[in-house]
């Protein structure tokens, strides 16, 4: 007799939400938990902003920063190359100007270059000079011969009266020439008929330098009038002398 196998029942097959049975309350199973997901970054926006106000404000300052440093230094003038002169005189020990510039020849002047100035050079006694010129790298030195500056005598006297100058009559009292050298004082005289000659002497160190001469000047505004000399009064007249007395008896006179 063959035995047919026996069969179990089939187990229910679990449906999709976990129950063996619909007559079964569906209970929820815990999920597996799943890869978490990119959370969106709060930086992008936060970082759009800034590159914004970057753009809007921030550039636009700093771009005006840089330009008004470019505008100040080209504004700020550059400083002018420098050019050397020297300067050598005869005599030596003369003041040398130039601008701002002074010194005592010989010596050296840091001139701006390529700008033309005047060189003035001074010695007491001596003919001031003065050279136009354009100092340059790497010039020539400046050599200069002083004169010696002539004595000038002025002499401002009354009118009709005539000036002498060491014995000899001046024919212009205004501009006298007594050379480059004054050994000894002048002597000065002025002369007007009727009244007291004025007399002076005036030494080298009296005249005053000036850029071509050296000058003095002397003023007589008035002469003092001559006076009469006294007449010398009259001796009186001898008085006759007495007659001598006879000497013995006197004899009588018979008639």
């Amino acid at each position: 007799m063959r035995l047919s196998p026996k069969r179990h029942p089939a187990a229910p097959r679990p449906s999709r939400d976990g129950a063996t049975d619909p007559s079964m309350a569906r209970t929820k199973l815990p999920q597996r938990p799943g890869a978490p997901s990119e959370p969106r970054s709060f930086l992008l926006p936060v970082a759009a902003l800034l590159a914004l106000l970057f753009v809007g404000v921030a550039y636009p300052a700093l771009s005006a920063a840089e330009h008004e440093e470019e505008e100040a230094e080209a504004e700020t003038p550059a400083e002018p190359d420098n050019a050397t002169l020297t300067v050598r005189t005869t005599p030596e020990g003369a003041t040398v100007r130039a601008g701002d510039e002074e010194c005592t020849a010989p010596c050296d002047l840091e001139l701006p270059a390529d700008e033309e100035l005047t060189v003035r050079i001074t010695k007491e006694g001596f003919r001031a000079v003065e050279h136009e010129l354009t100092p340059t790298a790497g010039m020539d030195p400046l050599d200069v011969n002083l004169e010696a500056a002539p004595f000038v005598l002025a002499v401002t006297a009354p009118e009709g009266a005539t000036v002498w100058v060491n014995g000899e009559e001046a024919s212009d009292p205004s501009a006298i020439e007594l050379g480059d050298a004054l050994a000894q004082p002048v002597a000065v005289e002025v002369r007007q008929r009727g009244f007291r000659s004025y007399t002076t002497e005036v030494a080298a160190d009296a005249f005053t330098a000036e850029d071509a001469r050296r000058f003095h000047q002397v003023e007589v505004s008035e002469l003092e009038r001559a006076g009469r000399s006294p007449r010398r009064a009259a001796a009186p007249a001898a008085a006759p002398a007495p007659a001598p007395e006879p000497e013995g008896p006197v004899p009588n006179n018979p008639f």
